[in-house]
């Protein structure tokens, strides 16, 4: 009888060790002492992204014309060494182009941009650097995009963009895109004259001769469908059957103008003088579409100084 005890003693000892063993947890599984819980996540970084919509002029000889460029650039900025030396810190930048180029009145081929590129910039003291790239318009023969990015050490802005023939200068680049876009207008003729005397008011005309230079570029701020129209006149004021200049004008101006798909864009001008008996104002009323400013009208208006009150002792 005790052996049967011992026996069945021995059998209950060993099932519940048995038991405890199959119930012991795996520390890979158990949550806080794992491997895995050690290894931690790779952050993802995603690209930045700068929109661009804006005009810029064709500088290609004999298209007189302006495209519209529109589309984004996205960047990685990183840090390529964390050591700073006595150039500055070092910053990788990728870059991925996606740019429609198209003639901004239609009828022309439709050129793009779609490429990537990795550069390495350094940061000088001051914590900024420009870095200026061209990029090859493809479906455009002959285009190049060019790009200056303003680089920090945290983001990166477009700074100034142009369109050249060739990959150049920026000084050769500069003279084309001014040549693209001026030209001379000549004034030589009769045009109505106001002259407004205390009573009546006196309707004739006079003659105006003389030129407007005209150049247009990229606003200080860049906005599609806008440009910068500068102009340039030197005009005298004669009479009809006369020679010699009643008044004489020389005057420079730059306007922001807003150009129109429906048609020129209008631009009103004075430009004033005096002659030692009356006031003269020239108004000329300008044209400005695509690449080209014309004079669409002129008027003159003359009005008498006042004639000085005197003081009563």
């Amino acid at each position: 009888m005790k052996r049967h005890i011992f026996v069945l003693a021995i059998s209950v000892a060993a099932f519940i060790l048995g038991c405890e063993e199959d119930t012991l947890i795996d520390p890979a599984t158990q949550p806080g002492t794992g491997l895995l819980d050690k290894v931690a996540p790779v952050p993802v970084v995603q690209p930045t992204i700068i929109l661009i919509d804006m005009i810029l002029p064709d500088p290609r000889p004999g298209f007189n014309n302006i495209d519209a460029v529109s589309g984004n650039v996205s960047y990685l900025l990183t840090t390529a060494s964390s050591v700073s030396s006595n150039l500055g810190v070092t910053k990788r930048l990728d870059l991925s182009l996606k740019i429609l180029v198209t003639p901004f009145w239609g009828g022309g081929p439709v050129g793009k941009v779609s490429l990537t590129s990795s550069d390495m910039v350094t940061l000088p003291s001051n914590g900024a650097s420009t870095l200026q790239k061209e990029y090859p318009v493809s479906g455009d023969a002959g285009l190049v995009l060019n790009m200056d990015f303003k680089v920090t050490g945290s983001s990166v802005t477009v700074s100034r963009m142009w369109l050249s023939t060739t990959s150049s200068t920026i000084h050769q680049t500069e003279a084309l895109a001014k040549a693209a876009c001026q030209g001379f207008i000549a004034m030589d003729e009769e045009i109505p004259f106001a002259v407004i005397e205390l009573n009546p008011l006196i309707n004739q005309s006079i003659y105006v001769a003389g030129t407007v230079g005209y150049q247009m570029g990229q606003p200080p701020v860049l906005v599609r469908d806008q440009v910068t129209v500068s102009l340039s006149l030197n005009a005298d004021l004669r009479p009809v059957n006369g020679t010699d200049p009643i008044w004489s004008f020389s005057a420079e101006s730059e306007d922001v103008v807003a150009l129109s798909n429906s048609g020129p864009t209008l631009l009103l001008k004075k430009y004033g003088g005096r002659s030692q008996l009356s006031f003269v104002t020239l108004y000329v009323q300008y044209e400005v579409s695509k690449c080209k400013v014309t004079v669409e009208s002129m008027w003159a208006v003359s009005r008498p100084i006042p004639s000085p009150v005197p003081v009563t002792p």
